[in-house]
């Protein structure tokens, strides 16, 4: 595939842990044909699977019946995926997890999903569709220095 060829795909995954990984292996290998490092793969991979076990777990609450639909888009200088739930979207940004707490077990150390995702790519960007859900947008720059 040519890094300027615009190239589009399109997965519907049940809302059940272990599916995400099909959106995972599908990351990386459009991000390898992009021509991303090794590296890069891996950050994306995790991004998106971070972002589509938000949107099984709190966007459609596990119902196995509500797909997470998750696309891939390739553009001349930027790898997007967009990952859409049936959730209401984040009421608020979650505050910046504490380690500590994730070690000891704490119930309310969340927001890690979220963190990791803003550290692994570019951009992140959140909004609510008009047919009632929630998108996430994960953009890769294609061009940045790896």
């Amino acid at each position: 595939m040519k890094k300027s060829a615009p190239t589009t795909i399109k997965l519907s995954v049940p809302s059940q842990f272990g599916y995400e990984k099909i959106a995972m292996d599908t990351a990386v290998k459009l991000a390898k044909s992009a021509g991303l490092s090794k590296e890069r793969q891996e950050d994306l991979s995790t991004a998106v699977s971070e972002a589509c076990i938000n949107a099984m777990q709190h966007g459609n609450h596990l119902s196995a019946k509500t797909d997470v639909n998750v696309v891939f888009r390739v553009k001349k200088n930027v790898l997007e995926v967009e990952i859409r739930d049936k959730g209401r979207g984040l009421d608020s940004h979650p505050e910046r997890p504490i380690l500590e707490n994730k070690l000891k077990k704490d119930a309310n150390a969340g927001g890690w999903g979220v963190f990791l995702m803003e550290k692994l790519v570019e951009r992140v960007e959140y909004s609510i569709t008009k047919s009632r859900g929630h998108l996430t947008r994960l953009v890769m720059e294609l061009n940045k220095s790896q």
